[in-house]
């Protein structure tokens, strides 16, 4: 019976020097998985402007590294404190969340400020916060919410935010531009296009015309010919719309041989119970123009007048 005894207690030290070392190769195991996380959490923080707070009892603790990123002195700061350094938009929305602070929530929260610490400027900044634990004040022995968190600076992100919605914005104001252009174009093309076919129509018609008058459509045809090649040229060229620019050749003109091409191409536009009426004065008018431009601007004012 003596020897079973010393035999189980034998097997029973075993077994638990057994378990011992199994234990202790476990603790030690996590304790390095433990290390490398941190080191791994260490070196995600460092890298990315996070920093890691706790707050208790109306104050705020941040880690050294977010006093020293700052440039301020690494004291404890006072909500009050916090508070001030908020932007006015954003204080609504911290004066709603501020007794969750003291009172405890259920929940994680996410909420993203533009704060001012070091006195330096506005900066965004996202804080992630939870309700860590109840502590016993050691004075009045009352539970005091603890709430630990991080906070990170996402100023650049807002930078990248904004700049995409100003270039998204530009783009579609590009593509609008365009659609204006292209329906301004496709209307103005019909003025030189009807002139064209009309003319060439009364010059192929069984009416017989002066030397003089088919001399006068031919140069018409021409010039409404030029006009049609110029807006294709406008259409094709798009690059102006993007600079918002348009090419402009200056050279000196009669205006009263313009308003005549004009006056001539659309007389034969007119509808019904509309007259087209010119008046120019009779010495020459001459002066540094465009003169295609110009007879857009001033086919475009006659276009409506029909129209409308």
């Amino acid at each position: 019976a003596g020897f079973i005894l010393v035999v189980m207690l034998l097997l029973l030290f075993s077994y638990q020097r057994k378990r011992y070392i199994q234990e202790a190769l476990h603790k030690k195991d996590a304790q390095e998985k433990l290390k490398r996380e941190k080191t791994f959490l260490s070196f995600a923080l460092d890298s990315g402007n996070i920093f890691a707070f706790r707050y208790s009892k109306g104050g705020f603790e941040f880690d050294n590294r977010f006093y020293h990123y700052l440039g301020m002195p690494c004291v404890p700061m006072k909500i009050e404190e916090f508070q001030d350094a908020i932007h006015p938009e954003e204080l609504d929305n911290f004066l709603r969340d501020r007794n969750l602070l003291d009172s405890g929530f259920l929940s994680r929260k996410v909420t993203q400020r533009r704060c001012n610490f070091n006195k330096k400027g506005y900066e965004w900044w996202e804080f992630r916060y939870a309700q860590n634990k109840n502590e016993k004040d050691s004075v009045s022995g009352d539970e005091a919410v603890e709430v630990s968190g991080l906070c990170l600076n996402i100023q650049r992100i807002k930078d990248t935010e904004n700049s995409l919605i100003a270039a998204r914005r530009k783009a579609e104001e590009s593509d609008r531009m365009k659609l204006v252009f292209l329906a301004n174009m496709s209307h103005e093309i019909r003025t030189p296009l009807n002139a064209i076919v009309g003319f060439s129509n009364l010059m192929n018609s069984e009416e017989v015309l002066e030397p003089e008058e088919r001399e006068q459509f031919v140069k018409l045809i021409n010039t409404n010919s030029d006009l049609l090649l110029k807006l294709i040229n406008d259409i094709l060229d798009l690059s102006r719309m993007e600079s918002g620019k348009m090419s402009f050749v200056f050279d000196r003109h009669d205006l009263n041989v313009l308003i005549n091409e004009i006056y001539c191409t659309f007389q034969l536009m007119m509808p019904e119970g509309v007259e087209l009426r010119m008046r120019v004065p009779e010495i020459p008018v001459v002066v540094a123009v465009d003169p295609y431009r110009l007879k857009q601007v001033l086919s475009n004012f006659i276009n409506n007048a029909i129209k409308f």
